[in-house]
């Protein structure tokens, strides 16, 4: 499931919390020319909380800060209980912070607290000619943190398989305004990488899955109270997402 919670505050420190089983240096090369595979798809579940008096759409982008920590929890996709002909990733999610030179968080009065998180359940349907080691990855840097977000440990995967990834759930702490939440989701979809992962030689980019984030803020809305008593606002989105095959 995919979280997010905004919530409106005013002088308030910023901060993306970011946990989660696994964390490289380096992020998987963007796929920009892809070959679309046809019975591979992605399922995923986006869950949005907004804590706030004023209910907005959301809309992360990076603020103006003097200091903050980000905190990655873990993504949220998911994958419906029953198989589908698509292949569905889950992520696992690495933990990561970063601090900011400055020692005062400077965020605008209209600024909103947010929680997204992400499930990415399963993978099913991958037409594959060989068992695959497999593991999602994905980076978010509006989230707070650049690192990549896995699943781990991998798991084995075959054809015409639906296989439930450990550690695919993430949750992102951040301050933002509204309107930035909004057009960033708008702007970048969340890429997430499917990899064979293999002991004796260099890891393979199978293939890409786009997940247009901004259908998350287009679901329906449930109040609820958060944990201080203040009103807050959840939505939530499960989808079942293509997965792109890598050229070569």
């Amino acid at each position: 499931k995919a979280e997010g919670l905004q919530q409106t505050s005013q002088n308030v420190q910023s901060q993306a919390e970011h946990s989660s089983p696994t964390e490289e240096e380096a992020t998987a090369s963007e796929v920009e020319s892809l070959k679309f595979e046809e019975g591979t798809k992605l399922k995923k579940k986006v869950l949005v909380t907004e804590s706030s008096q004023e209910v907005n759409k959301h809309h992360t982008e990076e603020l103006p800060v003097s200091k903050s920590e980000s905190r990655a929890k873990s993504p949220l996709l998911s994958a419906d209980d029953g198989p589908v002909a698509a292949c569905q990733p889950s992520l696992v999610s690495a933990s990561s912070s970063s601090e900011p030179v400055s020692e005062k968080i400077v965020i605008p009065a209209a600024s909103h607290h947010f929680c997204f998180s992400i499930d990415l359940r399963s993978v099913c349907g991958l037409e594959v000619g060989f068992p695959i080691n497999c593991i999602l990855r994905y980076s978010y840097p509006f989230f707070g943190s650049a690192a990549p977000i896995m699943t781990s440990p991998p798991v084995e995967v075959r054809k015409n398989m639906e296989v439930f990834l450990p550690q695919s759930y993430c949750a992102f702490d951040f301050a933002t305004m509204p309107h930035q939440l909004q057009d960033t989701f708008l702007r970048l979809p969340l890429l997430v990488e499917l990899w064979h992962k293999d002991k004796t030689a260099k890891d393979l980019l199978l293939g890409v899955a786009r997940i247009q984030l901004s259908d998350v803020l287009a679901s329906e809305k449930t109040r609820f109270l958060g944990g201080n008593g203040e009103q807050c606002w959840r939505q939530t989105c499960n989808e079942t997402v293509s997965i792109t095959a890598a050229q070569g």
